[in-house]
């Protein structure tokens, strides 16, 4: 599967912490109030940024298992998990044992291919499925798949961020049109689980959820970026935009870079993302 480096995580790290959406985290907390220990499975974990923007929303003993293809994003997560925590060990198996707050958190770490292993992941039977900026990447094979999986476990979903194509660039230029088309086009691609799903990935998600009678929330996430606040992430956004749109042949190289150096200095940028959470049926 295709993966993101550390410094792109950390880029966009403040971003994904201000998008995340209050109201429906309140509705996750309120879910799980009632439960003293919960079982958590983070798919794609990167370096852990999901569970440390969302730990505090759980009971106060957590078992997490982070799962991510890439073995140096699992490393550079245990090192930023162990400064995070105000207290932490690590056993001899590797799990991390942290204090944060009045929380404990057990964690596990398991590097997986995603694309290809998903069975063995859910046999310690989590409480809960995570994930953030994942189920754009898939496709729709996989999501029925892994939807199947976790109606037969009867897990709930915890699904953050994920990409529904909506996208104001302030001030608007005469290109935004084209060099949108042409990412949009690139975000269907092959991402290592078949031709990804891209920005239908909400509405997909959703669907195949409620085909199998779970209870679904759903709630919009944007990146609200500014020049002041989010210069850096801009100008990586952007960047990677143009280049998109470009090898999906919709613009040239000429109009890429044209776009990318009037768009480093936007204004501001609305990126639409959506937040879902997903119970069991009764």
């Amino acid at each position: 599967m295709s993966g993101f480096d550390a410094g792109w995580l950390s880029l966009r790290a403040a971003a994904d912490m201000r998008a995340r959406n209050a109201g429906l985290a309140a509705r996750v907390a309120a879910h799980f109030a009632d439960k003293e220990t919960l079982f958590i499975l983070d798919l794609g974990c990167g370096t852990g940024a999901n569970l440390r923007a969302s730990y505090a929303l759980y009971p106060k003993m957590q078992h997490w298992q982070l799962v991510d293809h890439d073995l140096a994003l699992l490393d550079v997560g245990k090192q930023t998990l162990m400064q995070w925590a105000d207290e932490g060990r690590t056993e001899a198996d590797g799990t991390l044992c942290l204090k944060k707050g009045g929380y404990k958190l057990h964690i596990k770490f398991l590097q997986r291919d995603l694309s290809r292993d998903m069975d063995g992941l859910f046999q310690n039977d989590p409480d809960l499925v995570t994930a953030s900026a994942l189920f754009d990447l898939v496709s729709d094979d996989w999501l029925a798949r892994f939807v199947d999986m976790i109606t037969k476990k009867r897990c709930s979903v915890y699904a953050l961020l994920t990409y529904d194509g909506a996208e104001i660039w302030q001030p608007s230029l005469p290109l935004d049109e084209a060099v949108h088309a042409g990412f949009l086009a690139h975000q269907h691609r092959d991402k290592g689980f078949g031709a990804a799903l891209g920005p239908d990935a909400p509405a997909a998600l959703r669907s195949h959820l409620e085909a199998f009678r779970f209870k679904v929330d759903v709630a919009d996430s944007p990146w609200r970026l500014t020049q002041e606040y989010d210069g850096d992430l801009i100008v990586a956004l952007a960047d990677g935009i143009a280049s998109a749109s470009c090898e999906s042949g919709v613009i040239s190289k000429e109009q890429a870079a044209d776009w990318l150096a009037s768009r480093s200095k936007t204004h501001s940028a609305h990126i639409g993302h959506q937040d879902l959470f997903a119970a069991p049926p009764d």
